[in-house]
């Protein structure tokens, strides 16, 4: 059989993640770094780095979106996501590449009584009726601009912040909390009819399966029955990284109230 690429993902450099089909197998790459193949079912896959590929950045997809697309092959839910403990409690932040989603996390576990979770990929489990967030992340990644108005040593490009939690340490979810930048003015938060928060969470899933219906519907499913017991806001703010307190404080507001208060 010949390998057919079904869906790609472009960043400033070109592709940045593929996933295709190559007979009976999955593939998914990430060029010039690692190379995942899967049996449909799960029960066995290979993990292969590129030649010169850096270990930290094999290491991180192994733990991250590499672990996700074989938890999809299980039936399992994770999103491209940041998150950050507050309390007992998670907030997940959703938003594109260069959302600030690892810089506002990193931030708000500063703080007393709080603790990053995850920068890359959240895994999304429900367990009596109650959606938990957990990663198995081991560092957390930061561009120097964003180490830098955090007070932390800057590094080369990006560089290891504190390490997450435990992957068994699954938290209660919150909010699921969508980022945007506005004017300098701007700092606004909204929650999101169910709708509008569908249309959110579900295209940061992450899929290794693309083109079997049963598998779209079960997904669409768990999404559904998620945005209708987890709130979804969206927090518009500035880029000013000197602001950034202040989306901090809205964050702790929403870990205080909790999924079931308005």
């Amino acid at each position: 059989m010949t390998l057919r690429w079904i869906a790609e993902y472009r960043g400033e450099d070109g592709v940045a993640f593929r996933i295709g089909r190559d007979g009976d197998e999955l593939v998914a790459e990430w060029p010039n770094v690692v190379t995942l193949r899967a049996r449909r079912d799960g029960s066995s896959h290979v993990l292969t780095p590129a030649d010169g590929a850096d270990p930290r950045d094999v290491d991180a997809i192994r733990r991250g979106s590499a672990e996700a697309l074989l938890g999809h092959l299980r039936g399992e839910l994770s999103v491209h996501a940041a998150a950050v403990a507050i309390g007992e409690t998670a907030i997940v932040f959703l938003a594109n590449s260069g959302g600030g989603k690892s810089t506002l996390c990193a931030a708000a576990s500063a703080r007393p009584n709080a603790r990053f979770i995850a920068d890359d990929v959240v895994a999304l489990d429900r367990r009596d009726g109650v959606w938990r967030a957990s990663s198995r992340e081991r560092d957390h990644w930061l561009h120097d601009d964003a180490r830098a108005a955090l007070g932390l040593e800057i590094g080369e490009g990006k560089a290891a912040v504190a390490p997450g939690r435990n992957a068994e340490d699954a938290l209660p979810i919150a909010a699921f909390v969508a980022l945007e930048f506005g004017d300098e003015e701007q700092m606004a938060l909204s929650r999101c009819g169910l709708v509008d928060a569908f249309a959110i969470v579900i295209p940061q899933v992450v899929r290794f399966v693309l083109e079997e219906p049963e598998v779209v519907r079960t997904e669409i499913d768990l999404v559904s029955h998620l945005v209708e017991h987890v709130p979804v806001h969206r927090l518009v703010r500035p880029r000013n990284l000197r602001r950034l307190s202040e989306s901090v404080d809205i964050v702790a507001s929403i870990a205080k109230k909790g999924p079931d208060e308005p």
